[in-house]
């Protein structure tokens, strides 16, 4: 799964008027979150029986959007730079033994 497709995703659960079960089935149906938002606009002609509320949130995506992009920029920025150092640090674990582990995770914790 692409950024943009985990952007459209979370994005998709944001939607004010769309419940997390109509948004599966709307996954379900469309394939992607991406498919769902590049036929948002004639969601119609896609899903013929879509409800007005599903044509009406559909139609406001901008700040779920927004919301769910700046939320992936947190992600990218944070969780995964720790997940990275984190990474390196079980690499000097398994090269050298769990005391450098210890001593690098004790650093950590003082600095």
């Amino acid at each position: 799964m692409n950024t943009q497709e985990i952007i459209c995703s979370m994005a998709l659960t944001r939607l004010k008027g769309l419940s997390l079960l109509n948004a599966r089935t709307l996954l379900e149906t469309m394939g992607s979150a991406s498919e769902v938002f590049a036929n948002r606009r004639d969601i119609m002609s896609v899903i013929p029986d879509a409800s007005n509320g599903l044509v009406e949130a559909l139609a406001h995506v901008d700040d779920a959007m927004r919301e769910a992009e700046r939320e992936m920029e947190f992600v990218e920025r944070v969780v995964l730079e720790d997940a990275e150092y984190l990474h390196g640090v079980r690499i000097l674990g398994d090269c050298y033994g769990e005391d450098v582990y210890l001593m690098v995770k004790e650093v950590e914790h003082h600095v």
